[in-house]
């Protein structure tokens, strides 16, 4: 996970509304928000809590350009905790007695309350001076294509104006073999799509940019295709005097303007949540699985000779590879790379491996994965490489599968309980999948995922298409 602004901006509003609820508290134990009733107060204090929030939300406050100037900060303190202030005198004096409030204590408390908030923004202002120090809001830049254009991005990111924003941190082309210079504006090419493709697993790139005209625009959605598996903003930069687009504020790099042809599902705030959530399931999971993968781990020494643990390579995010664990619920066959999956009636399932396969219970051990940050405990199902449908792989024969490797894969996923659960051994069924993983990509939510899993426990574990 990486720092974007949004993430920031999030998280100076917890740190404010924890301030002010700290502050609720010292005013009520020393009696300066006192009207006589303490849930009354507390009440009372919260709503002007609400106003200061959304004043200041309404000001700009909860920008990161307004970090910077103290000034600009403390106005807008200053009139949210004018606003919240008279919120609160306004609500005693419609539905209490106004006569209990005492006007110099309310005084004091919201300028405690104004001087603890303006001490946590001036430690805000001194923790985003040391990220922008280290880099950590600088966005890293893949271009694909050594033309013109791309040598005008490096120019332009390599210039003090935009060398803190953005960092060049490879060049790809397909054409290498072809080019004269391996190099453009003093960086080397690296090699071609093939290679871009095995660098994305060794490094964390924000942004791939194909430096192509707008006029290649077959070459330009060539690649996108093959580009798709990548979780990162994918763009096409737009030179001004070609095409004059009005687009979007903020959709530039680096002074040049661009297309976004493609976003990266999770970041910033909705990564880290994303985070948390697999963690604190995967947790808690672990836990209250460990007893029953004991029970499963002596039926599996007493039934069939062979590990426990069963350790299979699987694609995950970016389309990197991991070992996936799961309990052993077939007879040891070294040959077998997964490739063909596992029909109904596989004679090679053990008897135990049976009722822990119809019961998922063989699923399990995938949290380890997860607490190893490999696997989400919502995604899509973490496929071999090279996975065959109808004798061709997955992954040529439906369009558009490579863009589930763009979030983690997930021990359960909205593709296993409407019905994928099972072989994937007809076209249609390999369609589907991917239908639905697409659809899960692009409208993830907490909600989403809690909701998945409760489906998972309650109906997705088990049934006839569970073997």
């Amino acid at each position: 996970m990486k720092w974007t602004y949004g993430l920031v901006n999030r998280l100076v509003r917890l740190c404010d509304v924890i301030l002010l609820l700290v502050s609720i508290g010292i005013g009520w134990s020393m009696r300066l928000i006192d009207i006589g009733d303490s849930s009354g107060a507390i009440l009372v204090a919260i709503i002007g809590g609400f106003v200061f929030i959304n004043t200041v939300e309404l000001l700009g406050g909860y920008r990161i350009e307004n970090y910077r100037h103290r000034g600009a900060q403390f106005l807008h303190l200053l009139l949210a905790t004018t606003a919240g202030g008279s919120a609160m005198a306004l609500v005693v004096w419609l539905f209490a007695d106004f006569s209990l409030i005492r006007a110099e204590g309310l005084l004091l408390w919201l300028l405690g309350t104004l001087a603890l908030v303006w001490a946590g923004r001036m430690l805000v202002r001194l923790w985003l001076r040391r990220l922008h120090k280290q880099g950590a809001f600088r966005r890293d830049v893949i271009i694909v294509g050594a033309t013109e254009i791309a040598e005008q991005i490096i120019q332009n990111i390599q210039s003090p104006q935009w060398r803190e924003r953005f960092r060049v941190i490879a060049v790809f082309d397909d054409r290498i073999g072809r080019l004269k210079d391996a190099r453009i504006a003093g960086m080397p090419i690296q090699g071609d799509i093939a290679a871009l493709r095995d660098y994305i697993h060794t490094v964390e790139a924000d942004l791939i940019a194909i430096a192509l005209p707008w006029e290649a625009a077959g070459r330009v959605f060539d690649l996108l295709e093959r580009l798709q598996m990548i979780s990162a903003d994918i763009v096409l930069p737009i030179r001004p005097n070609r095409l004059n687009l009005r687009l979007p504020q903020g959709s530039d790099l680096a002074g040049m303007p661009v297309l976004q042809l493609m976003r990266e599902p999770l970041k910033g705030s909705m990564a880290l949540v994303k985070l948390a959530l697999d963690y604190s399931v995967g947790l808690v999971g672990m836990v209250v699985a460990l007893p029953i993968l004991a029970v499963a781990a002596i039926a599996i020494k007493l039934d069939s000779p062979g590990p426990i643990l069963f350790r299979q390579p699987r694609l995950g995010l970016n389309n990197k590879p991991f070992m996936i664990y799961k309990l052993r619920t077939m007879a040891v066959d070294p040959g077998d790379d997964g490739t063909k999956g596992t029909s109904r009636n596989d004679p090679r399932i053990t008897k135990v491996g049976n009722f822990l396969r119809r019961s998922s219970i063989d699923e399990l051990p995938q949290l380890i994965n997860v607490l190893r940050g490999e696997m989400s405990v919502v995604g899509p199902r973490a496929h071999v490489p090279n996975m065959l449908v109808s004798d061709a792989p997955y992954a040529e024969a439906v369009r558009r599968y490579a863009m589930r490797s763009r979030i983690k894969p997930g021990i359960t996923g909205w593709a296993q309980i409407n019905g994928m659960r099972g072989g994937i051994n007809t076209l249609e069924k390999a369609q589907r999948g991917v239908d639905l993983d697409s659809y899960y990509v692009e409208n993830w939510s907490v909600w989403f995922d809690l909701k998945i899993m409760m489906r998972t426990l309650t109906v997705g574990m088990a049934g006839r298409n569970v073997f």
